[in-house]
C-alpha cells in the first residue's frame, strides 16, 4: 500500500506534467499549416463571392449570398468577406458598390467609353426634360404630375413619364387627399441601383439659390411721365400751357 508521502510525490509529478503541457513551445510547421487552411478558405470565399456577384450582373443582397453559400461559409464570414472585396475593388476599373438592392460590380466612369464601343446597341440618350422631371420627382417626392408642371412651368409630356416607369425609376406611392385624388410619384429602388445610391439621402445636394435681383431703376419713359404728372398740378409754371377755352360763333 503506497504511502501517503508517495501519493504527494505522484499527484505533485503529475501537476508538473499538466504544467510542462501548458508551457510546451507549439510546432511552427503546425501553426503555419493552420494558417494556409484559413487562408485558403479566405481566398476561396473571396473567389466564390466574385464569380457570384459577376455572373449575375445585378445587385445582390447580403442576404441572397447568405442563402447561397449557407452550406460552405457562415455568415460573419461571409460579410467580412464582402468589406475586404469591397476594400480590394475600390479602385481601378471594376468597383464593388453597395447598392439599395445589395452588391454590383461597375465599370468606373473612365472605363465606360471604351468599353461601350463594344456594345451592339448605342447607349440610350435622355432628354433634358426627361432628367429634369427625374430629378424633381427624387427631391421633391411624393410629387403630382400638376406640382412637376408647376415647378418646370411647361406641361408634362405623357412620354416622358411612360418612359420613367417603363425603366422603373418611379412608381405611384399614394393618392393626395385633395378633390380628384391625383396621384403621387416617388422613385424606386431600382432608381437607388441605377444612381449607384443606398438610400436617398445620398442624392447630392441642391446648389444654394442665388440671391435676390435688386429692382429695377425706374424706366425713364415712367420717370418722364411722372415729370408731366407734376407739372400739371402747377398751373402758374410757365413750362406748362394750358389750353384756353374755344369761343363758338354766334
Amino acid at each position: 500500500m503506497p504511502t501517503q508521502n508517495t501519493q504527494a510525490n505522484k499527484k505533485a509529478l503529475r501537476t508538473a506534467m499538466r504544467q510542462a503541457r501548458k508551457e510546451r513551445p507549439k510546432d511552427p510547421s503546425s501553426t503555419r499549416k493552420k494558417a494556409t487552411v484559413a487562408d485558403d478558405r479566405s481566398f476561396g470565399l473571396a473567389e466564390d463571392l466574385t464569380a457570384a456577384l459577376l455572373a449575375a450582373g445585378e445587385p445582390l443582397s447580403a442576404k441572397q449570398l447568405e442563402t447561397l453559400f449557407a452550406d460552405r461559409y457562415g455568415k460573419k464570414e461571409l460579410r467580412a468577406a464582402l468589406t475586404e472585396l469591397q476594400k480590394k475593388y475600390h479602385t481601378g476599373a471594376l468597383v464593388l458598390n453597395k447598392t439599395a438592392s445589395g452588391y454590383v460590380f461597375h465599370i468606373t466612369g473612365s472605363y465606360a467609353a471604351k468599353v461601350r464601343r463594344m456594345a451592339e446597341d448605342a447607349p440610350p440618350r435622355y432628354s433634358r426634360a426627361l432628367m429634369e422631371t427625374l430629378a424633381i420627382i427624387a427631391y421633391k417626392q411624393p410629387i403630382t404630375k400638376s406640382e412637376i408642371e408647376d415647378l418646370r412651368g411647361v406641361t408634362l409630356s405623357g412620354n416622358i413619364m411612360r418612359t420613367l416607369q417603363e425603366h422603373e425609376w418611379i412608381k405611384i406611392v399614394g393618392h393626395k387627399q385633395v378633390p380628384g385624388r391625383p396621384a403621387v410619384w416617388g422613385t424606386t429602388g431600382a432608381f437607388l441601383d441605377s444612381f449607384n445610391l443606398q438610400k436617398l439621402s445620398e442624392l447630392p445636394p441642391l446648389p444654394a439659390a442665388p440671391p435676390a435681383k435688386e429692382p429695377l431703376r425706374q424706366p425713364v419713359a415712367k420717370a418722364n411721365n411722372d415729370k408731366l404728372e407734376e407739372r400739371a398740378k402747377k398751373p402758374n409754371d410757365p413750362q406748362v400751357k394750358e389750353e384756353e377755352p374755344s369761343l363758338s360763333s354766334a
